[in-house]
Order: C-alpha cells, then sequence, then structure tokens
C-alpha cells in the first residue's frame, strides 16, 4: 500500500475576470450591454491525500481531496482502478 499526497497553490494576480461589453443591433433598434468580470479569490489552496493498493492485475486509487477555493466543490473524492498492462 502506498499514501499518495498532493499539495497545490494557486495565485492570481487579480482578482477579477475579463469584462464584456457592446451592442446588438437589431433591425433598427438594439441595446447596449456592459457585463463586469466575476469577482474570485487571488490565492487558494488544495491538499489531498489517499491510498492506492494492488488488487488483481491492477491497483485501487482513492483521494480525499479539499480546496479553499469557493468556486467550486470544497471537499471531493477521487477514486480510480488501474490495469497494469
Amino acid at each position: 500500500m502506498t499514501d499518495p499526497g498532493t499539495l497545490n497553490g494557486g495565485l492570481s494576480s487579480s482578482g477579477a475576470g475579463v469584462s464584456a461589453d457592446g451592442k446588438v443591433v437589431v433591425g433598427t433598434g438594439g441595446f447596449a450591454f456592459d457585463m463586469p468580470g466575476m469577482n474570485y479569490r487571488r490565492n487558494s489552496l488544495r491538499p489531498g491525500l489517499g491510498l492506492e493498493e494492488k488488487l488483481k492485475k491492477g491497483s485501487v486509487f482513492l483521494m480525499l481531496n479539499a480546496s479553499t477555493d469557493n468556486d467550486g466543490p470544497r471537499y471531493w473524492v477521487n477514486a480510480a482502478y488501474r490495469i497494469n498492462w
């Protein structure tokens, strides 16, 4: 049995995404729009800890992950079965 682990960190230089603006023209009319970019955290941390065990002709892998980034899931599990050729 092995105990794989990971630790990822991210740092962004800005706290917002790209904005979009323009004008939609339909026939003789239309409208203007201005959408600001999404705000997001400037830094995040993603640790993970797992187990890998040989099973028959391959390996079973299970990893628990966490994230400080609020845009997605805070905790999730990654599970896989790898067949050795």
